[in-house]
C-alpha cells in the first residue's frame, strides 16, 4: 500500500473523530469570545484524536 493510500484509509477510519475535531476549530474561530472552557473542550477533542490515532 502506497503512503497516499495509507493516509487515506486513517482518514476514513478516523473520519467521525476529524469531523469533530474541525467542527471544533470551526466553532472557535466563528466565536468572538473564546474562553478557558472551550480551550479545554477543544484540549479534549484534540486528545482523544491522539489516543485514537494508532
Amino acid at each position: 500500500m502506497s503512503p497516499d493510500q495509507s493516509l487515506e484509509r486513517w482518514r476514513e477510519d478516523k473520519q467521525a473523530l476529524l469531523s469533530r475535531w474541525q467542527k471544533m476549530l470551526g466553532d472557535m474561530q466563528a466565536s468572538s469570545d473564546v474562553d478557558c472552557a472551550v480551550f479545554s473542550v477543544a484540549h479534549g477533542v484534540l486528545r482523544e484524536l491522539a489516543v485514537k490515532a494508532a
